[in-house]
């Protein structure tokens, strides 16, 4: 089985004129499952979002914020501190593609104190609670 991701960027302010190269690719895709966990009400004081129903990570995911009106961050979250690490924000209506990392949860990676075992990947919203489209796959 195979996916297509299709990706590139325009942006044109002032003086700023700039365009990718648009590019296409077509991952492999050998797993079954997905998409999961689907539309998933976030509130303003964040949510857990779980792949129990993947075989494994390292798939594609596309997350969709469909308010209209609130911006949602998403990143992950350790278990033991209860800290939130921000990474992505999706404004009310933005969409983007992302392959999740097969290390979400199970290990550290390079050297420190953090610990992969004691993260969730997490969701928070901003003003009020959102509609997060999560739409994840097996790899």
């Amino acid at each position: 089985m195979s996916a297509q991701v299709q990706s590139s960027l325009r942006i044109q302010q002032n003086n700023l004129n700039y365009q990718s190269q648009p590019t296409s690719f077509n991952p492999t895709i050998t797993g079954t499952n997905g998409p999961t966990p689907g539309a998933t009400t976030i509130p303003t004081t964040g949510a857990d979002v779980t792949f129990s129903q993947l075989t494994s990570l390292g798939g594609l995911c596309r997350l969709m914020n469909i308010d209209k009106t609130n911006y949602v961050t998403v990143g992950m979250r350790d278990k033991t501190t209860n800290v939130f690490y921000p990474l992505i924000e999706l404004l009310p209506g933005e969409s983007y593609v992302c392959r999740l990392s097969r290390k979400i949860g199970k290990e550290e990676v390079g050297t420190g104190t953090f610990s992969g075992t004691n993260t969730v990947f997490h969701a928070k919203a901003d003003t009020a609670s959102v509609i997060l489209l999560i739409d994840a796959f097996d790899p």
